[in-house]
């Protein structure tokens, strides 16, 4: 199961493309509760921990 994540200002629009229907800007507890697959839970709950409870590392930081 691939996973992408992308830290943007608030500032940015989305624009889904013909891949995706719709999206929507969720805290992780809401997140989690509307998840069906576990793996899928997993994944946020990595996400919160390594990138939303710490600082994330700057040397992974893309600059535009």
């Amino acid at each position: 199961m691939p996973v992408f994540l992308f830290m943007i200002s608030g500032e940015e629009k989305v624009t889904p493309d013909a891949a995706q229907s719709d999206h929507a800007w969720l805290d992780v507890k809401t997140g989690l509760a509307q998840l069906t697959f576990a793996g899928h839970k997993t994944a946020l709950e990595v996400i919160r921990r390594d990138f939303l409870d710490r600082a994330p590392d700057p040397l992974k930081r893309i600059t535009p």
